[in-house]
């Protein structure tokens, strides 16, 4: 294979995002040939840490071809590393001296994030009660609420959460649309085998808005832009939090049988702007993001409440499901902070921060 020397790195998943690399080819030739970028698209099964080169697709201009690379100083992750041999493997490529990583990790511990959010006071409007779920906070909360859920603190896959709800002298416990009954002398010792090992959040439960038969959720996907600030990519209805039902990207935003178009534009405009607040304050905090995704919920009389904070790469599909307009934003969004950075380098490199529990 010829050698060749990248200026940009863009990592996908080999076995579950295949189809992303021909969107990624489409996005991303006309913007290497306008400005003289070579990029190359890689897996992390493709990286050679101990030789520093990259097997992957190498496009340059409008040229698009298998080869060989150093590996570039620009990169920005778009999977999700499962297994722990390529979580070893984005470490040691981020601690690399002369390489950025944007996005190193993209899963992150709930319970941490809403104790950082919750210090911010202009979020508070949009944050409900939450703790680390334990024996102690779990009696508490199941003694203080007629309603909370229980949402996983960290996942590979895209998150689920679990309502409870008392109704007299005994509990529903509501996994999507399925609600089933316990006794309240059951309900403890329930949750418990229920969650097994895992760590999980509690958060106060509200009665929910609902977007025909099922809760309303909304999912705001932030990115940085070509002037390093952050930005909207789309936005979307029903992600399926508390449902079963499938993610769509449509130009209506906030599509739902209960909000009329003026209730549309005024949460746009209010959830645009409470996005973009958190992922500035969250930059303090973790270091080389590039996106993030954030879910809302909606109480009945329609005020907005955060109940998950991700990244893109929690839904390794997402970006096949995306309609074409968010593929481009998203995509050239990816490519012009990568720009941005190489064009404002002297900024620290292979940086480590608390929250990188991966």
């Amino acid at each position: 294979m010829q050698s060749y020397t990248a200026d940009f790195g863009f990592i996908y998943n080999d076995k579950r995002q295949q189809k992303l690399i021909s969107h990624l080819i489409t996005q991303l030739r006309p913007l290497s040939m306008e400005h003289k970028i070579k990029i190359v698209l890689f897996s992390l099964e493709n990286l050679d840490l101990d030789g520093t080169i990259i097997s992957g697709t190498i496009i340059e201009g409008n040229s698009v071809q298998k080869g060989q690379c150093d590996i570039p100083p620009f990169i920005y992750n778009l999977a999700l590393h499962s297994n722990a041999d390529k979580m070893d493997k984005m470490r040691s490529l981020r601690k690399m001296e002369n390489t950025l990583i944007i996005n190193p990790i993209n899963r992150f511990i709930q319970g941490i994030i809403f104790e950082m959010l919750s210090s911010l006071p202009n979020l508070q409007p949009y944050l409900l009660p939450a703790v680390s779920l334990n024996t102690t906070t779990l009696s508490d909360y199941l003694e203080k609420y007629e309603s909370f859920f229980i949402v996983q603190e960290k996942s590979f896959s895209k998150p689920k959460a679990v309502t409870i709800k008392k109704l007299h002298d005994e509990y529903i416990i509501y996994i999507g649309a399925y609600g089933q009954r316990c006794k309240k002398d059951e309900i403890l010792p329930y949750i418990k085998k229920m969650i097994h090992k895992n760590n999980h959040l509690l958060i106060k439960g509200i009665d929910r808005l609902k977007n025909g038969d099922v809760p309303l959720e909304m999912k705001i996907f932030l990115q940085k832009n070509w002037k390093a600030e952050w930005s909207i990519t789309a936005t979307v209805a029903n992600q399926g939090i508390f449902s079963k039902s499938e993610s769509y990207f449509a130009k209506t935003r906030y599509p739902s049988n209960n909000l009329g178009i003026e209730e549309i534009n005024e949460y746009t405009k209010c959830l645009d702007t409470v996005s973009k607040e958190i992922g500035r304050f969250l930059d303090y905090y973790i270091p080389f993001v590039g996106s993030f995704t954030f879910d809302f919920i909606f109480d009945e009389i329609r005020s907005p409440y955060l109940i998950y904070v991700s990244g893109f790469e929690q839904d390794q599909n997402i970006i096949g499901q995306m309609d074409s307009e968010s593929q481009i934003n998203l995509l050239q969004n990816a490519f012009y902070y990568l720009l941005f950075l190489m064009n404002n380098s002297g900024m620290e490199k292979g940086a480590h921060h608390e929250l990188d529990k991966s």
